[in-house]
């Protein structure tokens, strides 16, 4: 198990170290599929809306807007008041992908600061085991 798991490390730093990223493609990628609609459900909880209903209307609007072949984003400040009046301007600001990310910083979570620490931490791990070895 050791010499699989060892040899598996060894290819995902070569697959990872190689890796090109199309970041216009990625972002594009964020707003397909709906992975905002949490977003909606959580601006109207954070309005005060109780989560289960928000969770619907955003049900709702996903319903809706794929059914146009659009995006959350696409839909018309008209047409998300018509599921709930909670719905303000800001809310396109809130379906943002980075608004988003960075919404979660707390530990564990994906925003920014959170992983730079989480890599300093491993940096600093890794160059202390890497030390250890070499007084081996």
């Amino acid at each position: 198990a050791f010499d699989t798991v060892d040899a598996s490390l060894d290819i995902m730093a070569g697959a990872l170290g190689s890796a090109r990223f199309d970041a216009g493609r990625m972002h594009k990628a964020l707003r397909d599929g709906f992975l905002d609609a949490t977003e909606l459900a959580d601006y109207l909880a954070a309005r005060g809306v109780p989560f289960r209903q928000a969770h619907h209307v955003a049900g709702r609007l996903v319903a809706a807007a794929a059914a146009r072949g659009v995006t959350l984003s696409d839909l018309t400040l008209d047409e998300l008041r018509a599921e709930h009046a909670s719905f303000a301007q800001d809310v396109y600001q809130a379906l943002e992908p980075v608004t988003a990310i960075e919404r979660r910083d707390l530990p564990g979570g994906p925003a920014k600061a959170q992983v730079l620490a989480e890599l300093a931490r491993w940096r600093s791990e890794l160059a202390g085991r890497a030390g250890a070895e070499t007084k081996s």
